[in-house]
């Protein structure tokens, strides 16, 4: 006599699906707000004189940090904490590159 456990509670299923549950992004608001509030520091730093970018070895260690942080997210390669959201290996544009930005965790 085999049991039949539906999916959803299958003592097995459950435990797999947490482990491979993607971290979630902010919300689109939340987002939005984040990449305002860079701009702005961006901007902050260019009418003060300021450097805006950081040295490639500066970038590339903060890109390492990230990517063993809990909040990376290597499907995408972006951070899933609730102050970020941001793209860290863009092409365009990356956080870490930016001297004005820092972790929202604390990490760099």
């Amino acid at each position: 006599m085999n049991a039949q456990f539906p999916i959803s509670t299958s003592p097995v299923y459950v435990p797999i699906q947490r482990i491979y549950r993607e971290k979630r992004l902010p919300s689109k608001f939340q987002l939005a707000k984040n990449a305002t509030s860079a701009v702005f520091r961006v901007a902050k730093a260019v009418i003060r004189g300021e450097s805006v970018t950081v040295d490639n070895a500066t970038m590339e260690a903060r890109l390492t940090t990230c990517e063993q942080c809990e909040y990376y997210r290597p499907k995408d390669g972006r951070c899933a904490h609730v102050k970020c959201g941001c793209y860290l290996k863009s092409l365009l544009l990356k956080k870490t590159k930016l001297a004005t930005e820092k972790c929202p965790a604390g990490k760099w």
